[in-house]
């Protein structure tokens, strides 16, 4: 999935100049978002959350990047647009019978000269 979020999301210029004008380099940024699956596994509603960073790959805590707050009616839409792009998913099953879901996720990608290798 995150080839398709890579691909679908159309704000990474913006994403990735901000966070460089900010000094915020040498770190993982990470976009949360969720969206609805329905039974037909067609995705809609999707909502952005907030862009975080974290110094690890794996880590399971990251700081939110405040200065984000002001731009977020710009990552909901990019959020959106990045959902149309999508294919269609199978729908959970509960019980053999399809059903909606909510998929709670993140990308993140490294800004800086050197990925570290963990």
């Amino acid at each position: 999935m995150q080839r398709v979020y890579y691909r679908g999301f159309p704000a990474f210029d913006s994403l990735i100049g901000k966070c460089i004008r900010m000094g915020d380099t040498n770190k993982y940024i990470r976009v949360y978002f969720s969206f609805i699956v329905d039974a037909q596994g067609i995705c809609y509603e999707p909502k952005f959350y907030k862009i975080t960073s974290t110094r690890s790959k794996v880590a399971n805590k990251s700081s939110a990047i405040k200065y984000f707050f002001e731009d977020k009616k710009l990552y909901q839409d990019a959020i959106k647009q990045m959902l149309f792009t999508m294919p269609f998913w199978r729908p959970g099953l509960q019980t053999g019978i399809p059903v909606s879901a909510i998929v709670e996720d993140y990308f993140q990608f490294w800004i800086g000269p050197d990925e570290p290798v963990e």
